[in-house]
């Protein structure tokens, strides 16, 4: 339904800007949309892990979390808006919780498949579940270092780093709360 509700206003937009404006009689609607969309942005946000044993050896690379979503030019320096959710992971009070998923993906991807070589077996969820709780205190001590990105793509196709400026938590415990992104962007002007 989504899909076809933006298949019926592309057309229409699509007329509006082909063989409307001809004729004089392109809408209110139509053209607050041509003049809006500039400011509409998307939002990529990564956070990267490396756990490195104590003499520095990585053991460990990767992808700790992800997330993507909209955002909003809100004002003429090129200052951002956007939910909480998109930006919760890269915000820096997130660190510990980073760091305790890099060193379960580390535990989980490198250590239990040795584990299971050597038992000559596959281990079930449930018994991958607990070795995770049984050999993190083991390895919780190991070095962590994060890479936390958030990159801005506009609605030209180039694309810039950002950072957090403002940041409001979700209002309830469920996903999507209220939250904000607020970034400057070199050599963006709204006119």
């Amino acid at each position: 339904m989504k899909y076809f509700i933006r298949s019926l206003l592309f057309v229409h937009l699509s007329l509006c800007l082909l063989i409307l404006p001809l004729s004089g009689r392109c809408g209110k609607l139509q053209i607050t949309l041509i003049k809006a969309k500039p400011a509409v942005v998307h939002i990529f946000c990564t956070v990267e892990g490396e756990v490195s044993s104590q003499d520095g050896q990585v053991l460990w690379k990767g992808m700790i979390s992800g997330s993507s979503g909209s955002g909003f030019i809100i004002n003429p320096n090129g200052y951002l808006v956007t939910n909480g959710h998109v930006v919760a992971d890269v915000h820096e009070s997130n660190s510990d919780l980073m760091r305790l998923k890099a060193i379960i993906n580390f535990i989980q991807s490198k250590v239990i498949p040795q584990l299971e070589i050597k038992a000559r077996r596959r281990y079930s969820d449930a018994e991958k579940q607990a070795l995770v709780a049984k050999l993190y205190p083991k390895y919780k001590n190991l070095k962590v270092t994060l890479k936390k990105q958030i990159l801005v793509l506009l609605s030209n196709k180039r694309a810039y780093p950002a950072e957090v400026k403002e940041y409001s938590p979700a209002v309830n415990p469920l996903p999507g709360g209220a939250g904000t992104l607020v970034q400057q962007l070199p050599g963006i002007k709204i006119t």
